[in-house]
């Protein structure tokens, strides 16, 4: 008998190929060892991407480090992980245009105008992954400061955010998708109490990767949310010149209803 991936002769008694380490299956498919490889794929403890997402919440700074430092085989790269979670969002996206969801931009009700609340929606909806992953660069720059300390360059912080930010991703898909089903109109508010998360999930990993305490930390953190917020507004200004000079948007947009 023979390997099926690598032929490598194996004997009768081997579960497992002493070459590649491919299991050796001696049973024609069916949909019972078909659900058994899947629940081993995605659901067993020993695999990366299930080690990936529960340390990314319970020590951070191991994924991080580890990958940093050159131990690629434990975890899930930040790469396919990023791909993962893009790939997740795309249902929202799908939900969203399928179904034609109405979503309500006008959380704090301020009369905005709603042809403008539809642009918003058919952009944020069209360039959603982009805009996700716009996002880890300014977080790269705002975290000049806090992560100086671990002397990360500028690819090993985008290593860190991206593991971050596709961790954000995948946990909040479910409860995306429940609000987007049972009650859209209620995703906005959602998206604040999920902000909320996002950023407690980034001060807590920053408070493990960094490796800086007290008033240092609280200190830095200040300066860390600072720079990003103005960099935002600044993102959030060029968004908008762009979408102006376009055409996608136009100014009587901005008039209130």
């Amino acid at each position: 008998m023979n390997c099926k991936n690598c032929h490598t002769e194996l004997s009768t008694k081997d579960d497992y190929c002493k070459s590649c380490g491919g299991k050796v299956i001696r049973n024609r498919l069916t949909f019972r060892n078909l659900f058994e490889h899947l629940s081993e794929t995605f659901f067993n403890y020993d695999n990366k991407l299930l080690r990936t997402f529960i340390r990314l919440f319970t020590r951070p700074e191991d994924v991080v480090g580890d990958y940093i430092e050159g131990v690629r085989k434990k975890y899930v790269n930040p790469i396919s992980y990023l791909g993962i979670a893009l790939t997740l969002t795309g249902i929202i996206i799908y939900l969203m245009k399928k179904n034609q969801l109405e979503v309500n931009y006008d959380v704090f009700n301020q009369g905005m105008n709603q042809n403008y609340m539809t642009k918003i929606q058919s952009l944020t909806t069209e360039y959603a992954s982009l805009i996700f992953i716009s996002y880890i660069p300014l977080l790269v720059a705002a975290s000049w400061l806090i992560l100086k300390k671990r002397n990360y360059n500028i690819t090993e912080r985008t290593v860190a955010f991206t593991y971050l930010m596709a961790q954000y991703s995948i946990t909040s898909i479910i409860p995306s998708i429940f609000i987007l089903i049972i009650v859209p109109q209620a995703y906005m508010t959602y998206s604040i109490f999920a902000l909320t998360f996002l950023i407690l999930y980034l001060l807590w990993s920053l408070f493990r990767i960094s490796k800086i305490h007290g008033l240092e930390f609280i200190g830095q953190i200040m300066v860390f949310l600072s720079f990003f917020g103005v960099l935002y507004i600044f993102y959030i200004l060029g968004l908008m010149i762009i979408a102006l000079l376009t055409g996608l948007i136009n100014f009587e947009d901005f008039r209130p209803n």
